[in-house]
């Protein structure tokens, strides 16, 4: 969930306005900052709608990969274009990021969290995120003030998106198809996925043992023919 958020959706959402008006102004003749932000939002909405079928047709590993990649590549360009004052590039960039994001990480993190972790794991996941929200919002504005500036700023975020690449890369095994059991499993101590065991501590069985909890015919039948006795 951290690099998850460090994709910066939530800075890119909610400062986009201020970006866009450092780059069109505010004034109500020809395009402007409230039209580019009236366009992201529809970007956003008809990107999302399209992550039902992305997420239906195409494995959450892949979909990382490929989401930080493009995120990665679309911040330095919006960094470059930034420089090179095009600002019609910078516009296009934020929503290039959009329809990346709406079809990758952005559900693909929320359904791999689900389906892997357990109770306690999911919430330290949604701590984690919505720290770094808290982060990103102290910290995003004084940057692009300083002497980062916007261009610097969103090169960071690159990097941030770069180390993701990696980091899925060597970490995140593939869900999909995969049973609800062995999703659980993935991360288990001693697993391939999960941390190594410490001393005196025991493989748990990566497949349950249906048959230890089932009753046997015999014992059902015992039982239905005593409680029709009973009855």
């Amino acid at each position: 969930m951290l690099f998850h958020e460090l994709t910066a959706i939530n800075v890119v959402l909610a400062y986009s306005t201020a970006i866009l008006e450092m780059l069109f102004g505010t004034s109500s003749q020809g395009f402007n900052a409230r039209d580019g932000t009236y366009l992201i939002g529809l970007i956003n909405f008809l990107s999302s709608s399209l992550s039902i079928v992305t997420m239906t047709y195409a494995g959450r590993r892949p979909l990382l990969l490929a989401g930080h990649t493009g995120i990665c590549l679309t911040y330095v360009l919006m960094a470059v274009f930034t420089l090179k004052e095009i600002n019609y590039g910078v516009l296009f960039m934020m929503c290039l990021f959009l329809l990346i994001y709406q079809n990758t990480s952005g559900p693909v993190a929320w359904a791999y969290a689900a389906e892997t972790c357990c109770d306690v794991s999911l919430g330290i996941s949604i701590l984690v995120l919505y720290s770094t929200v808290l982060c990103l919002t102290l910290v995003t504005q004084p940057l692009m003030n300083s002497a980062l500036q916007q261009y610097g700023v969103f090169f960071l975020f690159s990097f941030f998106n770069f180390c993701a690449i990696f980091f899925v890369y060597f970490n995140i095994p593939e869900t999909k198809g995969l049973p609800d059991d062995e999703k659980k499993r993935l991360f288990y101590p001693g697993s391939k996925w999960g941390r190594k065991l410490q001393p005196g501590e025991q493989q748990l069985p990566l497949t349950p043992d249906v048959n230890a909890r089932r009753p046997s015919p015999e014992a059902l039948g015992d039982t239905a023919t005593s409680s029709f006795k009973e009855v």
